[in-house]
């Protein structure tokens, strides 16, 4: 059975106890600080999940190192003030939206690949992800900054949309 978890609301644990997970039906995870996936999670519509809902910079989403988050060809938007991608994101049929939480004390700058920002996606992270769109960022954060992002860092990904808000 799926366990959902959650310590007053602050950080939101996905686990299931034994195999994996499946939501069916359109799903939204907001969660004060952290949303940790720990258990394959099947995605059979499109899916929002808010880390830091609070914007106070201490909400990270992160998918555990060999777990799989499938989308099954649905579109995926996650909102954090930080990413952790050591298991797989597959949005390989649609889009998946990286952007950062609209921080009370500023914008927060981007670092792809070895650019080292506020908030990095690194090549290994970036290996992680299949997707028809990936589209990283908005008005939410500053700059975006791309260095040594390698050609099979980003092999699973058609197309990248990288939004930045300098104002």
């Amino acid at each position: 059975s799926d366990v959902c978890s959650s310590d007053l609301a602050k950080d939101l644990s996905l686990k299931a106890e034994t195999g994996g997970m499946d939501a069916e039906a359109g799903i939204a995870l907001d969660a004060v600080d952290n949303i940790f996936i720990l258990s394959d999670f099947l995605l059979d519509s499109e899916v929002t999940m808010e880390a830091d809902s609070d914007a106070d910079g201490t909400g990270r989403f992160d998918i555990a190192a060999s777990k799989t988050l499938d989308t099954q060809n649905n579109d995926l938007n996650i909102q954090a003030s930080d990413f952790k991608v050591d298991g797989s994101i597959d949005a390989s049929g649609k889009e998946l939206t990286l952007t950062l939480q609209d921080l009370e004390d500023g914008k927060q700058s981007i670092g792809l690949g070895l650019a080292d920002k506020d908030v990095d996606i690194d090549n290994a992270e970036l290996a992680n992800i299949s997707a028809n769109n990936l589209v990283i960022g908005g008005d939410e954060n500053a700059n975006i900054v791309v260095d040594g992002v390698a050609q099979e860092n980003v092999a699973n990904i058609a197309k990248v949309t990288l939004i930045a808000n300098t104002e």
